[in-house]
């Protein structure tokens, strides 16, 4: 079973993400895959977060969890 187990931040250092950017996709990815339930409901519930909407990389990454017809890994804490 595959698991998520977070973001890949050497990657995120080596394209030069601003330490602004990263802290928000932090944000993004603890609010969506470590909260219980369906990752779709808590994206839709961070969209309104001011650090999520503060960062463009953030929001694309929660809006990718709206899309319909899509399953999720889970979070290695969540399995």
């Amino acid at each position: 079973r595959n698991l998520a187990y977070g973001l890949n931040l050497i990657g995120m250092k080596r394209r030069q993400i601003s330490n602004e950017d990263t802290k928000a996709l932090k944000h993004a990815y603890r609010s969506v895959l470590l909260n219980r339930g369906n990752p779709s409901l808590s994206a839709q519930n961070c969209l309104e977060d001011s650090i999520i909407s503060s960062s463009i990389l953030a929001k694309e990454f929660v809006e990718f969890f709206l899309l319909e017809g899509r399953g999720f890994v889970k979070s290695k804490s969540q399995a």
